[in-house]
Parts: C-alpha cells; structure tokens; sequence
C-alpha cells in the first residue's frame, strides 16, 4: 500500500472510528455511573442518547465508505490535515488514560470566590417549612441554604446532624478545624462551587487526610471564627465512607 494510500485511508476511516469511540467511552461513563462524576444528575440521560448517537454516525459513515466507489478523491479537499485528526483523537486518548475522579480540595481552593459564597444559590432555594425534618436528614445543602436564608446562629445550638463529604483543610480554621465539603453544579463540572461546613474535632482520637470522604455526626455549637459567629459541628463521631456514585450536593 502506496503512502497515499495511507494517508487516504486514514483520513477516511479514523475520523468514523473517533466517534465510535467517543460514543463508547459516553456509554462506559454511562453504564459505570462516572458519568456523575462530570454532568449534573439530569443530564445523565443526555450523555446515553450521545454516546448511541455517536456509534451510530460512526458505524453509517464506515459502511458508507466501505461501499463507496469513489475512493479515489482526495483527502486533502475535504480535511484540513493531520493537525485536524490530532485534534479529535488527543482528548479521547486523555480520557481513557486518566482515570475519572471527584474534584478535590485543590479544586475548591482554585475557585473565585470561595466557600459558600454563590453555591447555596445554584440550586432551588427551599421553603423553611421544608425543613421541619429530623435535622439528621438534612444534607449540607439543606444546611447552607437554611444559614442562608436565617442566619442567626443561636437558632441552630444544640441541633443534632449527620452530614457526609470530603474533608477540606482550610488554612483560616483552627488547628483543630476542617470543612466537611461537597461541591455544587448546576449542568456540569465546569461550574462546580465549594459548599463545607466547619467541623471541630480532636486530633488526638480521629486521624483524617485531605480529601478523604467521612461522615461526621454530632451537634451544632456557635464558634467564632475570624471575627463572625458561625454553626459549627463539635463531632461526636467521625467515619471513613467510600466515594459515593454521586459525589455532588444536588
């Protein structure tokens, strides 16, 4: 097989098999649940639709150039060269060698703003009466948004709660501090915020690590921290959990 050859078949079959396996890789997120990793739970569908969506163009165009008669024309008048195909192929490789992870504590850290400063308002905001639950039930969305919207902090001493994420060391706590965090997103990962709660703990009797996923039980106390009195957990148990499916407060 002469270069050219090559070079046509390249250009005619790789770009059909790119998106198969683009499709694919959409599937596998898909099927495994990663795909909650990177979109927000009502996009999941979304990502099921693509992926076929995507194997099916791919397989049409094979058979179509498998079939065609016309092989002979030239490559180079209807792509714009290996540049091009480079640029398809890159971020498919990338994502099948990387392995998909939740965002970390580096990423909250990266984001303008910081903690809780937007993220209690990408999500519909509850009515208070929607919060007359077992306070154990209430997520760390549920609790930021009720800070939110009453802010007085004596009216939370003494609540009980259950809250399960990440373990966030933040520099402007205590020693004896860290934020119990999950991220926000309204569509994808791309617009992730930082929402955490402080959490007060003794160092001595639990041993935690950046990033970690734990679910912290206690009651909510009022610290001061950095000249504002703010709902603390004081932590009467903390245990390690694996990464949920899910990894967003949604």
């Amino acid at each position: 097989m002469t270069q050219s050859r090559v070079r046509q078949f390249v250009y005619r079959f790789l770009p059909p098999l790119l998106a198969i396996g683009y499709g694919s890789y959409l599937l596998w997120l898909f099927f495994s649940k990663k795909v909650l990793l990177f979109v927000q739970q009502g996009y999941v569908f979304l990502s099921l639709i693509s992926g076929i969506f995507l194997i099916l163009v791919g397989c049409i165009e094979l058979v179509h150039f498998a079939v065609s008669k016309r092989s002979k024309e030239s490559c180079e008048a209807t792509h714009e060269g290996p540049l091009y195909l480079l640029a398809l192929l890159l971020p498919l490789v990338f994502a099948l060698v990387v392995i998909p992870k939740p965002l970390s504590s580096s990423t909250a850290a990266l984001r303008s703003g910081g903690i809780n400063t937007d993220a209690a308002y990408t999500q519909p905001q509850h009515k208070l009466s929607m919060f007359a639950i077992d306070t154990t039930n209430r997520s760390i969305i549920d609790w930021i948004q009720l800070f939110t919207q009453d802010p007085e902090p004596d009216r939370y001493k003494g609540l009980k709660v259950k809250l399960d994420g990440f373990v966030m060391e933040d520099p402007t706590l205590p020693p004896n501090y860290f934020l119990v965090s999950r991220f926000v997103i309204s569509c994808c990962a791309a617009d992730a915020r930082p929402v955490g709660i402080p959490v007060r703990y003794d160092p001595k009797k639990v041993q935690i690590h950046s990033d970690d996923w734990v679910e912290v039980t206690g009651t909510l106390d009022i610290d001061e921290i950095q000249q504002d009195r703010q709902p603390v957990v004081i932590a009467d148990g903390i245990q390690p959990i694996p990464v949920p499916d899910n990894p967003y407060a949604n």
